[in-house]
């Protein structure tokens, strides 16, 4: 195994903040949908991927909620949850090599794009990656709050 079991722990937070996370913005979708039917907005919302699950709930709220205030924080809300999701994809979906005769528990993350195919690497102890699940957390909290705050508001039909 090229990781150390505390690189595994730290992914599997990653893989579970993420999943919450993903949990809120369909919980939020389903709040800016109102009235409706359960099969439909299951059917919206269901196994779609993270960015089209941002992408709907800013058109709905554009939609439903014009205050704002409200929009320039899901405004805020949406770069954040754009950048902690590259940073899960970073994470998640790299190869990995850890060198067992180093000082540090580092493992280097080796991510191969269409932009650098030669591939960008990044060392990440288990801290960095406790470090970004602990803000994917603290990104589905904030929406959690503005979804508390959606549903006390008045909304357009």
């Amino acid at each position: 195994m090229p990781l150390s079991d505390d690189h595994l722990r730290a992914i599997g937070r990653i893989v579970v903040a993420f999943n919450y996370l993903e949990e809120r913005a369909e919980f939020t979708l389903q709040v800016l949908m109102g009235d409706t039917p359960v099969d439909v907005w299951q059917a919206l919302t269901v196994g779609e991927p993270f960015d089209r699950l941002i992408f709907r709930i800013g058109m709905l709220t554009r939609l439903r909620l014009p205050y704002p205030d409200l929009l320039k924080e899901l405004e805020a809300w949406m770069r954040e949850a754009k950048k902690v999701q590259d940073d899960r994809n970073r994470i998640v979906h790299t190869g990995w090599v850890r060198f067992e005769d180093a000082e540090d528990d580092v493992a280097v993350s080796l991510k191969m794009t269409s932009k650098n195919p030669f591939g960008d690497l990044r060392n990440y102890s288990p801290r960095d990656i406790h470090a970004i699940a602990d803000r994917i957390g603290e990104v589905a909290d904030a929406l959690e709050i503005l979804t508390r705050r959606m549903r006390d508001l008045p909304m357009t039909e």
